[in-house]
């Protein structure tokens, strides 16, 4: 693998972490980095990278649903 390559993903696993820790804290993305010291930009910057990551990680394809045969209910009389 690739150094950088290596590197990015190791980046991308630690930015993925500091993202579940903002959601978890409840805190807005402003008082979180400013309170780990983060830049903003860099947290977005960060943030459209691993969400790319995840889409190109994920492998979304369709799948053929079948109607079910069914028998029309009639109903009961009561």
């Amino acid at each position: 693998m690739d150094t950088r390559l290596a590197t990015k993903n190791i980046r991308i696993q630690q930015w993925a972490t500091i993202f579940k820790a903002r959601a978890e804290s409840g805190l807005t993305v402003y008082e979180y980095c400013e309170q780990n010291g983060l830049s903003r930009n860099s947290y977005y910057y960060w943030l459209r990278i691993v969400k790319t990551a995840a889409l190109e990680s994920s492998s979304t394809s369709f799948v053929e649903l079948n109607i079910p045969d069914v028998e029309p209910v009639t109903p009961l009389d009561n």
